[in-house]
């Protein structure tokens, strides 16, 4: 994918991102391709979900114990577009999801900053009232019961 501005606002070309404030955060490379990322809070920390976690299979698989964070990015050039969810599990803590509704409220002032105003949108959805967004992000997925099983991120 060629990159070129991400910057909508002052007609720097077609716009395909590159989002150098997000470099060092807990969303470094994110929103740069289209597709899914998935983060889930664990102690109190942001963990991105990497290959063979549950939640990128298919179906996904989400837990009522967990609270996600995920961002899709959809479209090309001037069409792209990005839509960050939080979803919250039926037995999740209400500590998780203030940390996960406040890491959504920041993915989104980091995106807007190169994005442009309002090419980012915000769902927050819960177990058993997902939104028609999620839905759509998500595809086919299975909500159970229990703690996440997760893949090991690759060791640095």
């Amino acid at each position: 994918m060629e990159k070129l501005s991400a910057n909508r606002d002052r007609g720097h070309g077609t716009l395909v991102a590159k989002f150098p404030n997000l470099e060092g955060t807990d969303f470094e490379g994110c929103g740069e391709d289209v597709g899914l990322a998935v983060w889930r809070v664990v102690k109190r920390k942001l963990v991105r979900a990497v290959d063979g976690d549950e939640v990128l299979g298919t179906p996904r698989v989400l837990r009522r114990s967990d609270v996600l964070l995920l961002l899709r990015t959809s479209g090309d050039g001037r069409e792209r577009t990005w839509a960050a969810h939080t979803w919250k599990g039926g037995s999740a803590s209400m500590i998780a999801e203030g940390m996960a509704g406040s890491m959504a409220a920041k993915l989104v002032n980091l995106l807007n900053v190169y994005a442009g105003s309002g090419a980012v949108t915000r769902h927050d959805s819960q177990d058993g009232d997902e939104c028609a967004a999620l839905k759509d992000a998500l595809g086919a997925f299975a909500v159970v019961y229990g703690g996440a099983k997760v893949a090991a991120p690759a060791p640095k």
